[in-house]
C-alpha cells in the first residue's frame, strides 16, 4: 500500500503541473469561448451572427472575445427574442406571453424565419417546440432542455480534449523529468526509507489540503478540484504552491543521471521499457489531478485506520 501511496502522490503533482499548463493554454488561446462558440454556431446555423449581437448576449461578452459561459435563461431569453424579432413589428407592444401563445395555439405555422431560404435545422427545431408546448412556461422549458443537452455534449467534447493535452503534457514531462512509473515503483519498494518518507509527505499534502477543499462549497470532486491547489488566485498563492510542488518533487525517484542516461542507449531493451513507463506516467496523468487526489486520500485513511498503535506495535517488536 505504501508503494501505491508513493506512486499515486507522484501522479497527482504531475497531474497538477500538466493541468497548470493547459489552463494557462487555455485562457490565452480561449479554448472555452472558441468551444462554445463553435457549439451556437453549430445549433443555430445562419442565425449565429444574429444570437451573437442580441443585448443580453453582447453585455456577457467583451468585445474582443465571445463569453465562455451562457446560463440557460439568458439562451432561452435570448431566442425568444429571435423568434419575436422574426416574426413581428418591433414596435408591436403586445405583451410577450400573448405573443408567444399565438404562435402556440399556431403550431408553429406562422413562424417566418426568412422566405429567402429553406428551414433549417434550427428553425424545425423552434417550430416543433412550438407545436408540441401547450404553454409559453412548457416552450421555455423545453428550450431550456435542448440547450442544456447540446451544452452538456459540447461539455464532453473539451473535456475530450483536455484529456489529449494532458495526455501529451504527461508524456513531455515524463520524458524531460524521467519520471518512469516502473522505475518509482520499483525505487520504492526496495527502498524503505525513500518509501517512508514519501509517505510521510503524501500524508501531510492530503491532510492539509483536503482540510481546505472541505471548506467549499458543491459536490466531492468539485470540493476536491477548490482546495488551495487548484485555486492559485494571487502571485503569493501561486509562488507558495509552486515552491510546495519543488519540495515534494525533489524527494521523488525521478530525474536525469548520466548513469541512467547511458544506460538506455546502449540497451534497446532497456530504451523500450523507458518508453513504457512514461506512457504509463502519461496515461495515468491524463485522469486529472482530482481523481489521483481523492485515491491518495482513500489510501491514506485504509492505511490510518489498519495501522497498529504505537504501544501494541513497539510490544510486538520486542517479542
Amino acid at each position: 500500500m505504501d508503494v501505491a501511496i508513493g506512486l499515486i502522490f507522484t501522479y497527482v503533482l504531475l497531474s497538477l503541473i500538466c493541468s497548470g499548463i493547459v489552463e494557462f493554454l487555455s485562457a490565452i488561446f480561449k479554448f472555452r469561448a472558441k468551444n462554445l462558440q463553435k457549439v451556437i454556431e453549430n445549433i443555430l446555423g445562419s442565425h449565429a451572427k444574429e444570437f451573437w449581437k442580441q443585448p443580453l448576449i453582447k453585455s456577457s461578452s467583451h468585445p474582443s472575445k465571445k463569453p465562455s459561459y451562457i446560463p440557460v435563461e439568458n439562451f432561452v431569453e435570448t431566442i425568444e427574442n429571435m423568434i419575436l424579432s422574426g416574426f413581428f413589428d418591433k414596435n408591436d407592444k403586445t405583451n410577450f406571453k400573448e405573443v408567444l401563445k399565438k404562435l402556440i395555439e399556431g403550431n408553429g405555422k406562422h413562424m417566418c424565419i426568412s422566405p429567402k431560404t429553406e428551414s433549417s435545422g434550427f428553425e424545425n427545431t423552434i417550430a416543433y417546440f412550438l407545436y408540441k408546448s401547450s404553454s409559453v412556461e412548457e416552450f421555455r422549458r423545453d428550450l431550456g432542455k435542448w440547450y442544456e443537452n447540446v451544452r452538456y455534449r459540447a461539455q464532453g467534447w473539451y473535456k475530450r480534449r483536455i484529456l489529449k493535452w494532458l495526455f501529451a503534457f504527461g508524456f513531455i514531462l515524463a520524458l524531460l523529468g524521467n519520471v518512469d512509473t516502473m522505475q518509482i515503483t520499483e525505487t520504492l519498494y526496495v527502498n524503505s526509507i525513500l518509501r517512508d518518507s514519501i509517505v510521510k509527505q503524501a500524508t501531510e499534502f492530503w491532510e492539509q489540503h483536503n482540510q481546505q477543499g472541505e471548506n467549499s462549497t458543491g459536490s466531492e470532486k468539485e470540493k476536491i478540484a477548490n482546495v488551495k491547489l487548484n485555486s492559485r488566485q494571487n502571485a503569493k498563492g501561486k509562488q507558495d504552491f509552486i515552491a510546495e510542488l519543488d519540495t515534494h518533487l525533489k524527494i521523488l525517484p525521478i530525474g536525469w543521471h548520466g548513469r541512467s542516461f547511458s544506460a538506455i542507449t546502449k540497451s534497446p531493451l532497456l530504451f523500450f521499457e523507458k518508453i513504457l513507463g512514461w506512457l504509463i506516467t502519461a496515461v495515468a496523468v491524463s485522469f486529472g489531478a482530482p481523481f489521483w487526489f481523492d485515491l491518495l486520500g482513500k489510501l491514506v485513511n485504509l492505511r490510518s485506520t489498519g495501522r497498529k498503535p504505537e504501544g501494541i506495535k513497539e510490544r510486538d517488536e520486542r517479542k
